[in-house]
């Protein structure tokens, strides 16, 4: 029987139930699921000590309740949203790997396990039990990847207590721990949904760009270089975007890398460069970011006829310092306008006493 939201007692048993560190018996479990150790674990799994739960009732009474809804929220997805691993296991073990994946919005497990389950084991067990995941979208065509792109970690470590054989007993050790953890997890899974956009017409390494995720950019250059010249539905590629939401970080490293600068002067569909943008958000780091590096093409014009030099002088209001400044390191580089270059000829030609 269901209530209105289509929700069974199973949906209300994985609310309940306690959420715990795994055990003896989900370590079991979890080892069961995987291929190499699947004879040893089964046996481990019977040997460890049983614990009766509403769920484990449940799915005892009838397997197949992990199967419903077939759409919105399924068990499992409630389970991993949940952050409780251990259920997440149960179900799907019991019910034989015969299970709804479906969430909310459209979603699918892998989607919130890319959200909540930031140790990535989770994760692999997804992918190992259904890998179609990994290309499913979400009502907005959010696949999995565009998730993980979104995930903004500081590279850096945590700390892990160790047992030792004598006194002090026990220590505690850094461990390191990279920030595109769970990105690399879900792209080696499907590698090809790096060219897959969602609605907005804006691929994963446009999300890794609109959140400052620099080390997902660099990942996604190192795996598939091809990717950095990808464009969304308003012809930007990720450098675009950078510029747009001001990732001083991403604007530094496509410029100090080399083998990038073929994308610091591609033009969006209203034939802005990254630098056009910078002066417009009236970015004067981000400009000089910019400005650094000598590909750079200064007197390109965009779909307005203007260059850079012309942003400079009619989009930032008069009276800012970094105004004058972007002016005048535009025109110390030689940068030309055509606009006042023009606006120079109608003024002489005003001007000019009339016969």
């Amino acid at each position: 029987m269901e209530n209105e939201r289509h929700e069974t007692a199973l949906h209300h048993a994985v609310q309940i139930e306690e959420g715990r560190i795994m055990g003896h018996k989900e370590r079991a479990l979890l080892d069961a699921a995987h291929p190499a150790g699947e004879e040893k674990s089964k046996v481990d799994a019977d040997c460890a000590p049983e614990e009766k739960n509403i769920v484990k009732l449940l799915m005892g009474a009838d397997p197949q309740l992990a199967n419903y809804p077939s759409e919105g929220i399924s068990p499992l997805y409630l389970a991993i949203l949940l952050e409780k691993s251990t259920t997440a296991l149960t179900l799907y073990n019991m019910s034989g790997g015969n299970l709804s994946y479906s969430g909310a919005d459209g979603q699918n497990a892998l989607h919130a396990a890319v959200l909540r389950d930031r140790d990535t084991v989770m994760i692999e067990f997804l992918i190992h039990w259904n890998k179609g995941l990994t290309a499913q979208v979400d009502k907005d065509g959010n696949t999995p990847l565009h998730f993980a792109s979104s995930l903004f970690y500081w590279t850096g470590s945590y700390l892990r207590l160790a047992l030792l054989r004598r006194p002090p007993w026990c220590v505690f050790v850094w461990f390191p721990w990279k920030s595109t953890q769970t990105l690399q997890k879900v792209f080696k899974a499907n590698p090809t949904v790096v060219y897959q956009a969602d609605k907005n017409g804006s691929f994963p390494i446009h999300v890794a760009a609109s959140v400052g995720a620099k080390d997902a950019i660099q990942f996604f250059y190192d795996e598939r270089p091809d990717s950095v010249g990808l464009r969304d539905a308003k012809g930007r590629t990720f450098l675009h975007v950078a510029v747009k939401k001001r990732r001083l970080s991403i604007v530094f490293y496509v410029r100090r890398t080399r083998s990038l600068a073929w994308i610091l002067n591609m033009q969006d569909n209203d034939g802005n460069t990254a630098l056009h943008l910078a002066i417009q958000t009236r970015s004067f780091r981000m400009f000089c970011a910019l400005l650094g590096n000598r590909k750079v093409e200064l007197n390109l014009i965009n779909n307005h006829g203007e260059t850079p030099c012309d942003i400079s002088r009619s989009k930032i209001p008069c009276g800012m310092n970094y105004r004058q400044a972007i002016y005048f390191f535009l025109i110390y580089f030689q940068a030309s306008s055509p606009l006042e270059y023009t606006h120079m000829l109608q003024t002489v030609y005003i001007s000019e006493p009339r016969e």
